[in-house]
């Protein structure tokens, strides 16, 4: 069991160490792969095509809105968090620049599903054209902590975690 267990963890390390070129990630010169046809569309705009009258959003029994559920975001890779400056006024990529997310994200995928055994099959099948995660301020930034956000806990932060994921690792 223990053999396994060191086997796997190799397995797993060697994996999350693999690097993508910074190509095939979609973030520089011309797509790598045509994207299929599912991916060469903006996810969120197939999405906002597609509109049934009669739905409604399910609720608890107690009133709120049911968020249970998977929630997979393989298909959010490649978006960051926060917006990088050159995009700082747009929400949404250019049709070249998600042209070059969606040709990298087609090429990782295919990589993964027909050369790489490790984390096989686990890059999703649309693309989304969103510029951050971060919408509000609508730069896209995450604005600076508060004095008060900034001020010691008593928990000791990991070396290199930033200011922020150390609130949410001490929160927790």
């Amino acid at each position: 069991m223990t053999h396994q267990m060191l086997s796997l963890a190799a397995v797993a390390a060697l994996g999350f160490g693999y690097a993508i070129p910074a190509g095939a990630q979609g973030r520089g010169g011309p797509p790598t792969v045509t994207p299929s046809k599912l991916r060469a569309i903006p996810a969120e705009t197939t999405a906002a095509k597609t509109k049934d009258p009669s739905w409604k959003a399910p609720r608890t029994p107690w009133g709120h809105p049911d968020l249970a559920g998977i929630w997979t975001s393989d298909d959010m890779r490649g978006i960051p968090t926060t917006r990088p400056s050159s995009q700082a006024a747009r929400e949404s990529l250019t049709p070249e620049e998600f042209a070059r997310r969606a040709g990298g994200d087609e090429a990782s995928r295919d990589r993964a599903v027909n050369q790489e055994t490790v984390l096989r099959n686990e890059f999703g099948v649309r693309t989304f054209g969103y510029t951050s995660f971060v919408v509000d301020p609508p730069d896209g930034r995450m604005p600076a902590l508060t004095p008060a956000a900034r001020k010691p806990r008593g928990v000791a932060t990991p070396p290199g975690m930033s200011e922020g994921a150390a609130l949410i690792y001490e929160s927790a």
